[in-house]
């Protein structure tokens, strides 16, 4: 699932503010969605690889947590990805 900004959420919307920084880049939230975002930035931090092989090493057999430390990705985000199957 891949998120999309509303079309009112750009900098210099009137319903758009400044909402601090992360990792040295603007941060912005949307006052009429409660959305925070980066303007360009990118929603994944993980690849739709690796994705891919955390599910399919959950379907051969093995479990959340061991999959979590062989990729070395954290427990809820491999849990998250499976519930989404």
């Amino acid at each position: 699932m891949r998120y999309e900004l509303d079309s009112c959420c750009y900098p210099k919307s009137s319903c758009c503010i400044k909402y601090g920084r992360v990792n040295g880049r603007q941060s912005y939230k949307c006052k009429r969605t409660g959305r925070r975002f980066i303007w360009g930035g990118k929603w994944y931090k993980y690849s739709d690889v690796l994705r891919r092989k955390a599910k399919e090493m959950y379907i051969h057999g093995m479990s959340i947590r061991e999959i979590s430390r062989e990729l070395a990705i954290p427990y809820s985000t491999v849990r998250r990805w499976i519930r989404n199957l």
